[in-house]
């Protein structure tokens, strides 16, 4: 099996970042703390772009709720921020690519997909893949990857299992043997060291990507557990949050593998722009948690007809956060996005997508 580490160059840029990011904290409304100079009592700011997977595909949507588009019919796709980019969004979706006999006994029983990344342009559909996992054995848990929320779409994280332990050949090429059995092996919290903006300039220029393998992957030294999903790398590129099914999320130094916070009965971690994160608790309602000091603060509970709060997310300048929840009128079922300030002023905003289109997965992007 191989053996990777935390490359050395990015230590060294994520040492440099620490500083100013662990800085606590100023007026930008995370914590549910005074909101900064733009949330004092009005509506929240439509700066940027709501983005969401439903059984539809992935939408984007203004955060007034006007603009509403559909950009990848039925794919999940994790959006970068254009400002970052030329001006152009680039989605990343992952694709089964090819497909490997799995093999018991001697025997070929069914096949096993090879999974890679791709990078889709959101204006043109252009598709550009990223990653040739072929022959190494990784999966990507839950077929999900991100973009890192740093100043600059940076890297590209994602969670994996590498099943090179159950690697054979047959007839001469690669596949699987769960002869023995199939134990899951730990998870490893991987990052791409490649940007939007890398992406962006290669596909305007016309120069090939050279698709990334195995061997280029920067894994982090901490070992996550099994059933770990929905991890993301904190603003300054240091910090990793991920949760193991509903039951707990952890934050790890990505460099030296420690766990450095955990809260229970709470998952789906979003960051914030200052380092906190945002949380659900299992349909529950929303919270806010300090890091630093491990508080947790409501910031939506579930009251009237509006209830299975899901999937929060922040704002690009802090103030504001979405998500998504259902809302029951007159025996009749609603899913949607809403809006509203961190401190907890500001006017509701929402938009509509009707059952069976349920709401998944919102992210928050600048222009």
């Amino acid at each position: 099996m191989k053996s990777y580490q935390w490359m050395t160059p990015v230590v060294v840029a994520l040492a440099v970042a620490i500083s100013p990011a662990w800085a606590k904290k100023g007026g930008n409304g995370g914590g549910g703390g005074g909101g900064g100079g733009d949330a004092g009592g009005g509506t929240p700011p439509t700066a940027g772009t709501i983005v969401f997977y439903d059984d539809l595909g992935t939408s984007e949507v203004s955060p007034d709720g006007s603009n509403l588009r559909l950009k990848i019919p039925q794919e999940y796709g994790d959006p970068s921020n254009r400002v970052y980019a030329g001006g152009d969004r680039w989605y990343l979706v992952v694709r089964e690519t090819e497909y490997l006999p799995l093999i018991e006994s001697g025997e070929v029983v069914d096949v096993i997909a090879v999974e890679n990344i791709f990078a889709v342009n959101s204006e043109t559909g252009d598709e550009i893949q990223l990653t040739n996992f072929s022959g190494d054995y990784l999966y990507i848990a839950n077929l999900r990857c991100s973009w890192t929320r740093d100043t600059s779409d940076s890297q590209i994280a994602f969670v994996a299992y590498d099943e090179s332990v159950y690697a054979t050949t047959h007839d001469g090429l690669p596949a699987y043997d769960f002869t023995g059995g199939y134990d899951s092996p730990p998870a490893s919290l991987i990052v791409i060291p490649i940007s939007s903006g890398d992406i962006d300039a290669a596909y305007r220029s016309g120069d090939p990507i050279p698709p990334f393998g195995w061997e280029d992957l920067i894994i982090s030294p901490a070992t996550a557990p099994v059933g770990t999903e929905y991890f993301t790398v904190s603003s300054d590129g240091l910090f990793g949050a991920y949760s193991r099914h509903i039951a707990v999320t952890e934050v790890v130094n990505l460099v030296t593998g420690e766990i450095v916070a955990a809260v229970s009965n709470l998952s789906q971690p979003a960051w914030t722009p200052d380092g906190d994160l945002l949380l659900d608790e299992n349909l529950g309602g929303l919270y806010h948690f300090d890091v630093l000091t491990g508080q947790t603060t409501s910031i939506v509970g579930e009251t009237g007809n509006l209830f299975g709060t899901r999937f929060p997310v922040c704002s690009p300048d802090g103030v504001s956060f979405a998500y998504t929840a259902r809302e029951k009128k007159k025996g009749n079922y609603t899913d949607g996005v809403i809006s509203q300030n961190l401190d907890g002023s500001g006017q509701q905003t929402s938009f509509a997508v009707e059952t069976p289109a349920t709401v998944e997965t919102v992210r928050w992007v600048e222009d």
